[in-house]
């Protein structure tokens, strides 16, 4: 099948990149949102981030406008499902809210439609039902920012026909996107599961009360010529889904007390203005943070 149009659920960060990208490549999106009032603001930050690229040189002034053009916001059901060939779902991360999403859906969406969720720590399964087709129900998650961060991870649950993973790979590879097939179920991905290793291991240090976090940080960043450090990287990701990430070890429970903490306090990351910094201009991001080969002070 050719996938001409995309249906995205939800109006956050994420739903606006994983829109942008499809758009930008050339695919018709629809974006529902729930409420009116966010419908300039959904769109407003789809095109911030294509600012952002065409700023970098990574995209034409007329790449940009024509993408935009593609796409549009809906706020209804019927309306947004109409045509869609492919949806992707990034609701909040919760079983519950995903499952009566999906019911509210179901009734609704065409009958050929390949059905995504990109969530970053539950596993398809577990709403797969509540889609009303669960054979062509799986995950497709993606990593923010799409554009730069280009890596797509598909993963089926036990019941997903593999024919659509087969045609998802090859719509993601044609959106620009790397695309990594995983063989099961395995929360938290690839890349993802890998780094929440280096994201814990930060956490303990300072709980250790072995530096402080602006000196863990500088020392990630100078040793692996990265623009952030783990707990920059633990803000961007938002504290939310770091907790719900976080792999086992004998003091998870200190380290999800001091994440609920600061996120009761609405220190959640970047998308509440702060976290373990203060955004949009964290320390970590001046120049003199941390110095490179060849500069002087």
């Amino acid at each position: 099948m050719a996938i001409r149009k995309v249906l995205i659920i939800g109006n956050g960060a994420m739903s606006q990149h994983i829109g942008l990208q499809c758009a930008l490549f050339g695919t018709d999106v629809t974006m529902y949102v729930r409420n009116p009032g966010k419908n300039a603001g959904t769109v407003s930050g789809a095109e911030k981030a294509a600012l952002s690229l065409l700023e970098e040189g990574r995209i034409s002034r007329e790449r940009l406008e024509g993408a935009m053009k593609r796409i549009c916001v809906s706020n209804d059901v019927e309306d947004a499902c109409a045509g869609a060939d492919l949806v992707s779902e990034s609701v909040a991360e919760n079983v519950e809210i995903k499952r009566e999403t999906w019911k509210k859906f179901a009734p609704w969406l065409p009958g050929n439609a390949i059905l995504t969720t990109n969530t970053s720590s539950l596993r398809p399964s577990l709403f797969a039902e509540a889609s009303g087709a669960p054979e062509r129900f799986l995950a497709w998650h993606f990593h923010l920012t799409v554009y730069r961060q280009n890596l797509a991870d598909i993963m089926p649950h036990p019941g997903t026909d593999p024919r659509c993973v087969e045609e998802l790979k090859r719509y993601t590879e044609s959106i620009g996107q790397n695309c990594c097939v995983l063989k099961k179920e395995y929360p938290g991905y690839l890349a993802n599961s890998m780094l929440f290793v280096v994201l814990d291991k930060a956490l303990d240090l300072y709980l250790a009360g072995a530096a402080d976090i602006a000196d863990i940080d500088k020392a990630w960043m100078t040793v692996r010529l990265e623009n952030s450090g783990p707990f920059g990287i633990i803000d961007k990701i938002g504290l939310d889904v770091t907790a719900e990430l976080l792999p086992d070890s004998p003091n998870k429970e200190e380290k999800l007390r001091l994440l609920r903490t600061m996120i009761e306090e609405g220190k959640g990351g970047v998308k509440t203005g702060s976290g373990f910094y203060s955004y949009p201009d964290p320390i970590y991001q001046a120049e003199d943070f941390v110095i490179r080969p060849g500069t002087l002070r």
